[in-house]
């Protein structure tokens, strides 16, 4: 079961924008449209990148993200080798969430009764080129035979043309994430009214 806040679009008749946090679900719903109100819609700026169908297991740094293909848009934002690409200066909602699954073959180490799952967005802003940590989500597992959980993180920061946003990849996470577009998103942003 999942909460979801509906709200309208400012200056868009018939339209909803739904963000559910727990199954992932984040759309934009127009009923009857005319040129000037999809001008509007074009101009707001919004990304939903969502879980990639499978992982580059290469030894990059930052995850990678499903950015065109089924759930999964860019407006008003470019995406390059695990980067979101800020192209317009303003106040932005930035949302992360990852769902970890256990699969059959994952085992802790014995010294360890049980491990830390994190997730971080990065900020690599224009201005200083270093990496920030802008969001952190953290929970623990007992390591038991099977277990699965979805973190979820958010918040509100100005952000400046040029700035990119990557998420952060740990040791194992390509065993441990669960790749279903429909269950979870990786990160989005929406710009604030």
């Amino acid at each position: 079961v999942s909460s979801c806040g509906e709200q309208r679009v400012a200056n868009v008749p018939h339209s909803v924008r739904c963000a559910c946090l727990s199954t992932s679900v984040l759309c934009c719903t127009l009923a009857k449209r005319s040129v000037q109100q999809q001008q509007q819609i074009e101009n707001y700026l919004s990304a939903h990148l969502t879980a990639p169908y499978s992982f580059n297991h290469s030894k990059m740094v930052y995850l990678e993200w499903e950015y065109n293909l089924g759930l999964a848009h860019l407006s008003g934002f470019k995406y390059h080798d695990g980067n979101l690409i800020v192209l317009k200066d303003g106040m932005y909602k930035v949302y992360l969430q990852i769902t970890f699954r256990s699969p059959g073959h994952f085992v802790c180490s014995e010294e360890d009764s049980g491990f830390i799952l994190t997730q971080k967005v990065i900020l690599l802003a224009k201005s200083y080129h270093k990496n920030r940590d802008l969001l952190t989500a953290s929970d623990t597992d007992s390591g038991t035979q099977y277990w699965e959980k979805s973190l979820c993180t958010s918040g509100v920061f100005k952000l400046k043309a040029g700035d990119r946003l990557r998420v952060r990849k740990g040791d194992r996470y390509h065993e441990l994430i669960a790749l279903e577009e429909g269950n979870q998103f990786y990160y989005a942003l929406i710009r604030c009214p």
